[in-house]
C-alpha cells in the first residue's frame, strides 16, 4: 500500500512545481466543489492504512471565512458501514498566491452499522450466533489544513485532524436460526486523532 502514497505525493509534488503563477481570479471564486481522494484514520504518519473515494463536499467563501459541508463514507468490511455528515468553517491565510494553511472545526452527526459472527464453542453452549450494532452520536472535529493551487480551477489539500464524539450503541444477537437472543446499549464518550484525515481533489466554480 506504501507505493501507492508514494506515487501520489510524487505527482503532487510534480503538480506543483510545474504551475505558473496563479492569478487574483482565484479570490474572486467563493465555491468549491471537493472529492476525498485518500483518508487515513490511524495517528501514524509512516503506517498507512487508508481508503480512497469515500467523501464529497462543498465549500462557499464569505468575506471573512469559509463554510464548509460534507459527508463521508466508510465501508472497509462487507458488513461494516459508517457516514458522517459535516458542517463546519474554515479560515486561511494565502502564501505565494498559492500555498494557503488553514484551520478549521466542524460539527458533525455519525451513524455506523456493523454485523460479527460468533462461531458455536464450548464457550456458547455449541451455540453459535450473531450480533448486530448501530451506532448513532454527535462529535467535534478540528482540523490543520494545507491547499496547494495547482491553477485558479483546481487545488489540492490536506489535512490532520483532531476528533471528540459522543456515541450511543445498540446492539441485538440472534441465533443462526434468526431467534432473538439478547439486547444491549451503551455510551461512550471518546477523542481520537487522524494523520492523514482528508487529501481532498477541490474545484472552484466560475
Amino acid at each position: 500500500m506504501h507505493y501507492r502514497i508514494i506515487v501520489f505525493l510524487a505527482l503532487f509534488i510534480s503538480s506543483v512545481s510545474s504551475v505558473a503563477q496563479i492569478d487574483s481570479a482565484v479570490k474572486e471564486m467563493r465555491w468549491k466543489v471537493t472529492t476525498l481522494l485518500m483518508q487515513d484514520r490511524s495517528e501514524s504518519y509512516t503506517e498507512f492504512h487508508p481508503t480512497y473515494f469515500n467523501g464529497i463536499g462543498v465549500k462557499y467563501r464569505t468575506r471573512y471565512l469559509t463554510v464548509r459541508a460534507g459527508v463521508e463514507h466508510y465501508g472497509y468490511l462487507e458488513d461494516e458501514r459508517s457516514n458522517r455528515i459535516k458542517l463546519g468553517i474554515e479560515k486561511g491565510i494565502l502564501l505565494l498566491d498559492r500555498i494557503r494553511p488553514y484551520l478549521a472545526a466542524q460539527v458533525y452527526t455519525y451513524h455506523n452499522k456493523d454485523k460479527y459472527y460468533v462461531e458455536p464453542s464450548i464457550y456458547n453452549n455449541n451455540s453459535g450466533y450473531v450480533v448486530e450494532s448501530n451506532y448513532f452520536g454527535v462529535g467535534g472535529m478540528y482540523s490543520l489544513g494545507l491547499e496547494v493551487i495547482i491553477t485558479k480551477y483546481i487545488s489540492l489539500a490536506v489535512e490532520t485532524r483532531f476528533i471528540h464524539e459522543s456515541i450511543t450503541r445498540d446492539s441485538k444477537a440472534e441465533n443462526f436460526k434468526g431467534e432473538f437472543l439478547w439486547r444491549d446499549s451503551g455510551k461512550r464518550n471518546s477523542s481520537k486523532y487522524e494523520s492523514f484525515g482528508m487529501v481532498t481533489f477541490e474545484i472552484r466554480l466560475p
